[in-house]
Protein backbone atom coordinates (compact mmCIF):
# COMPACT_ATOMS: atom_id res chain seq x y z
CA UNK A 1 0.00 0.00 0.00
CA UNK A 2 1.59 3.62 -0.46
CA UNK A 3 1.40 5.51 2.54
CA UNK A 4 3.04 8.69 0.81
CA UNK A 5 -0.67 10.12 0.06
CA UNK A 6 -1.08 9.57 4.38
CA UNK A 7 2.35 11.38 4.77
CA UNK A 8 0.48 15.04 5.08
CA UNK A 9 -2.07 14.04 7.27
CA UNK A 10 0.66 12.48 9.74
CA UNK A 11 2.66 15.72 9.65
CA UNK A 12 0.03 17.67 10.10
CA UNK A 13 -1.30 15.27 13.33
CA UNK A 14 1.54 15.00 14.69
CA UNK A 15 2.72 18.47 14.79
CA UNK A 16 -0.61 19.08 16.81
CA UNK A 17 0.08 16.38 19.40
CA UNK A 18 3.48 17.54 19.90
CA UNK A 19 2.30 20.72 20.49
CA UNK A 20 0.31 19.65 22.73
CA UNK A 21 2.93 17.81 24.57
CA UNK A 22 4.99 20.84 24.81
CA UNK A 23 1.94 22.93 26.75
CA UNK A 24 0.80 20.16 28.48
CA UNK A 25 4.76 19.88 30.23
CA UNK A 26 4.64 23.43 30.79
CA UNK A 27 1.96 23.28 32.42
CA UNK A 28 2.76 20.28 34.55
CA UNK A 29 5.47 22.18 35.66
CA UNK A 30 3.12 24.74 37.26
CA UNK A 31 1.04 21.72 38.37
CA UNK A 32 2.42 18.58 38.62
CA UNK A 33 -0.58 16.61 40.06
CA UNK A 34 -3.12 17.84 36.94
CA UNK A 35 -4.39 14.35 35.88
CA UNK A 36 -6.74 16.26 33.28
CA UNK A 37 -3.20 17.26 31.82
CA UNK A 38 -1.13 14.11 32.66
CA UNK A 39 -3.70 12.34 30.39
CA UNK A 40 -3.76 14.33 27.87
CA UNK A 41 0.40 14.23 27.40
CA UNK A 42 0.05 10.35 27.52
CA UNK A 43 -2.91 10.42 24.78
CA UNK A 44 -0.46 12.83 22.84
CA UNK A 45 2.38 10.65 23.08
CA UNK A 46 0.42 7.24 22.39
CA UNK A 47 -1.41 9.02 19.31
CA UNK A 48 2.11 10.31 17.42
CA UNK A 49 3.57 6.36 18.58
CA UNK A 50 0.66 5.00 16.63
CA UNK A 51 0.94 7.28 13.73
CA UNK A 52 4.59 6.62 13.36
CA UNK A 53 4.06 2.99 13.51
CA UNK A 54 1.82 2.78 11.06
CA UNK A 55 3.78 4.94 8.88
CA UNK A 56 7.08 3.11 9.21
CA UNK A 57 9.02 6.34 11.36
CA UNK A 58 10.35 3.48 13.71
CA UNK A 59 12.98 6.04 15.55
CA UNK A 60 9.57 8.60 16.03
CA UNK A 61 7.75 5.47 17.10
CA UNK A 62 10.19 4.11 19.06
CA UNK A 63 11.00 7.54 21.09
CA UNK A 64 7.27 8.33 21.63
CA UNK A 65 6.83 4.65 23.08
CA UNK A 66 9.00 5.15 25.50
CA UNK A 67 8.03 8.82 26.68
CA UNK A 68 4.30 7.49 26.76
CA UNK A 69 5.51 4.47 29.42
CA UNK A 70 7.32 7.10 31.44
CA UNK A 71 4.11 8.65 30.99
CA UNK A 72 1.77 5.41 32.25
CA UNK A 73 4.03 6.00 35.38
CA UNK A 74 2.58 9.63 36.27
CA UNK A 75 -0.83 8.44 35.12
CA UNK A 76 -0.42 5.24 37.62
CA UNK A 77 1.00 7.62 40.33
CA UNK A 78 3.74 5.08 40.67
CA UNK A 79 6.23 8.33 39.78
CA UNK A 80 5.69 12.46 40.71
CA UNK A 81 6.44 14.59 37.86
CA UNK A 82 9.61 16.53 38.52
CA UNK A 83 11.90 19.35 36.76
CA UNK A 84 14.07 16.66 35.76
CA UNK A 85 11.16 14.54 34.19
CA UNK A 86 9.75 17.52 32.40
CA UNK A 87 13.48 18.54 31.32
CA UNK A 88 13.10 15.12 29.67
CA UNK A 89 9.96 15.11 27.99
CA UNK A 90 10.55 18.64 26.62
CA UNK A 91 13.64 17.32 24.80
CA UNK A 92 11.95 14.23 24.04
CA UNK A 93 9.31 16.31 22.43
CA UNK A 94 11.86 18.64 20.45
CA UNK A 95 13.92 15.68 19.17
CA UNK A 96 10.39 14.20 17.57
CA UNK A 97 9.80 17.50 16.47
CA UNK A 98 13.33 17.26 14.55
CA UNK A 99 12.33 13.95 13.38
CA UNK A 100 8.66 14.91 12.05
CA UNK A 101 10.80 17.81 10.38
CA UNK A 102 13.46 15.33 9.12
CA UNK A 103 10.17 12.99 7.13
CA UNK A 104 8.67 16.53 6.01
CA UNK A 105 11.93 16.91 4.48
CA UNK A 106 12.98 13.67 3.02
CA UNK A 107 16.13 13.05 4.73
CA UNK A 108 17.10 11.30 7.28
CA UNK A 109 17.37 12.58 10.84
CA UNK A 110 20.32 13.02 12.49
CA UNK A 111 18.69 13.28 16.18
CA UNK A 112 20.37 10.48 18.17
CA UNK A 113 16.90 9.02 20.34
CA UNK A 114 19.18 6.41 22.29
CA UNK A 115 21.06 9.26 24.14
CA UNK A 116 16.93 10.60 25.29
CA UNK A 117 15.78 7.08 25.56
CA UNK A 118 18.58 6.36 28.05
CA UNK A 119 17.69 9.64 30.25
CA UNK A 120 14.33 8.22 30.27
CA UNK A 121 14.94 4.78 31.14
CA UNK A 122 17.66 6.08 33.99
CA UNK A 123 15.02 8.21 35.38
CA UNK A 124 11.95 5.53 35.55
CA UNK A 125 14.62 3.54 36.82
CA UNK A 126 15.93 5.70 39.77
CA UNK A 127 12.54 7.12 40.83
CA UNK A 128 10.95 3.31 40.80
CA UNK A 129 13.70 2.12 42.92
CA UNK A 130 12.46 4.93 45.72
CA UNK A 131 9.11 4.65 45.25
CA UNK A 132 9.76 0.59 45.65
CA UNK A 133 11.67 1.22 48.63
CA UNK A 134 8.89 3.37 50.18
CA UNK A 135 6.22 1.09 49.53
CA UNK A 136 8.42 -1.50 51.02
CA UNK A 137 8.89 -0.02 54.55
CA UNK A 138 5.10 1.01 54.37
CA UNK A 139 4.18 -2.37 54.09
CA UNK A 140 6.48 -3.61 56.90
CA UNK A 141 4.68 -0.58 58.83
CA UNK A 142 1.31 -2.47 57.89
CA UNK A 143 2.46 -5.90 58.40
CA UNK A 144 4.05 -5.40 61.72
CA UNK A 145 0.70 -3.47 63.19
CA UNK A 146 -1.67 -6.94 61.26
CA UNK A 147 0.59 -9.03 63.40
CA UNK A 148 0.60 -7.47 66.20
CA UNK A 149 -3.06 -7.04 65.73
CA UNK A 150 -3.62 -11.17 65.45
CA UNK A 151 -1.44 -11.30 68.46
CA UNK A 152 -3.47 -9.45 70.61
CA UNK A 153 -6.43 -11.09 69.44
CA UNK A 154 -5.72 -14.91 69.11
CA UNK A 155 -3.40 -16.58 71.29
CA UNK A 156 -0.22 -17.97 69.74
CA UNK A 157 -1.62 -21.68 70.03
CA UNK A 158 -4.69 -20.66 67.92
CA UNK A 159 -3.41 -18.80 65.25
CA UNK A 160 -3.04 -20.76 61.29
CA UNK A 161 0.79 -21.41 60.12
CA UNK A 162 -0.26 -20.41 57.25
CA UNK A 163 -2.64 -18.85 54.71
CA UNK A 164 -3.36 -19.46 50.92
CA UNK A 165 -6.16 -18.81 48.33
CA UNK A 166 -6.76 -21.42 45.25
CA UNK A 167 -8.02 -19.80 42.32
CA UNK A 168 -10.06 -21.01 39.79
CA UNK A 169 -10.10 -19.59 36.48
CA UNK A 170 -12.66 -20.68 33.63
CA UNK A 171 -12.84 -19.48 30.03
CA UNK A 172 -15.61 -20.04 27.92
CA UNK A 173 -14.77 -22.08 24.80
CA UNK A 174 -16.69 -19.60 22.67
CA UNK A 175 -14.46 -16.28 23.97
CA UNK A 176 -11.94 -15.59 21.61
Amino acid sequence: MDMSKYKSMFLSEAREHLGNMNQVVLALEKDPGDKGNIDSLFRSAHSVKGMAASMGYDDIAELSHKMEDMMDKFRKEEMSITSEATDILLEGADALGRLVDAVEQDRTSDVDISRIIERIKGYVVEKSEVRSQESEVGANLVFASQAEAITRIAPTDQRPLTTGFNISIEISQDSP
